[in-house]
């Protein structure tokens, strides 16, 4: 058990020209090109004076250091000014790849969170005098090495069944939308019969189901608001003599009209 500050050393390198890669860090992804990313907020203008970072630098967003929202970096490129950079120390014994699984742990992260101060929750902020003085668990390399091996086997079995199951879920979904279609063009059983709509065209020749439900008539419609409780704001539905014998005909779907 060795404190961070015997692991990483902090450091304060500025771009020039801020033409690196800018990246950010999440607690979801850990670190990744910002062009990747959905930014709904601010973005300056110029890069000019963004911290610098190499290879198996820790890089720290010190807003959301209680959150792990930290990641060592494979990649060079710069980062927001509010972010902390750590250069792992010569001959500390600590392989990056086991330090980015160990650090972003909710146990490491309940530490950060305890360690960070600010004025509420959202606002906590992790200094660097804070985090070198966290306790890391440092084994030996060789377990360091079969940690890793087996933590990216782990991942990736779990990223191919969660894979899996997404396309699954797709699939699924395909489907209730295939027999929503077919129930609302076709009825509920496929093997009853079809009849004619009414139109003989040969153009314009179309065919239904013979469904259990049959399609609601104009007097049936009149029935029914005529049951309705009737009040001073609602117009009453009156239905002539001359209207009775057309109003027994059978209102045709939009689609299955000519």
């Amino acid at each position: 058990m060795l404190r961070a500050k015997c692991l990483f050393r902090e450091v304060d390198e500025r771009s020039t020209t801020g033409k690196e890669e800018l990246l950010s860090v999440s607690h979801l992804t850990g670190i990744a090109p910002r062009r990747l990313k959905t930014v709904t907020m601010f973005i300056s203008e110029s890069n000019i004076g963004h911290n610098v970072f190499g290879p198996g630098d820790l890089v720290i967003n010190t807003l959301r250091a209680w959150m792990a929202a930290l990641s060592v970096t494979r990649h060079a490129g710069i980062v927001s000014p509010a972010y902390g950079i750590y250069r792992p120390v010569a001959g500390s014994g600590i392989l990056p790849a086991y330090a980015d699984h160990l650090l972003r742990t909710p146990l490491h992260a309940g530490e950060y969170q305890r360690r960070s101060t600010g004025v509420n929750s959202s606002r906590l902020r992790l200094y660097p005098e804070q985090l070198l003085r966290t306790p890391v668990l440092v084994p030996p390399l060789v377990e360091q090495v079969a940690i890793v091996r087996f933590l990216d086997w782990a991942n990736g079995r779990l990223g191919r069944a969660i894979r899996a199951k997404r396309k699954v879920i797709a699939l699924l979904a395909e489907q209730k939308q295939a027999v929503i279609h077919r129930a609302t063009t076709c009825g509920l059983d496929h093997k009853d019969p079809l009849k004619p709509t009414g139109d003989t065209s040969a153009s314009g020749l179309r065919l239904c189901r013979i469904c259990i439900y049959p399609f609601p008539t104009r007097a049936h419609m009149a029935t029914r608001t005529a049951r309705r409780p009737s009040h001073p704001g609602r117009r009453t539905f009156k239905q002539t003599s001359s209207e009775s014998a057309a109003c027994q005909r059978p209102i045709q779907p939009r689609w299955a009209r000519s």
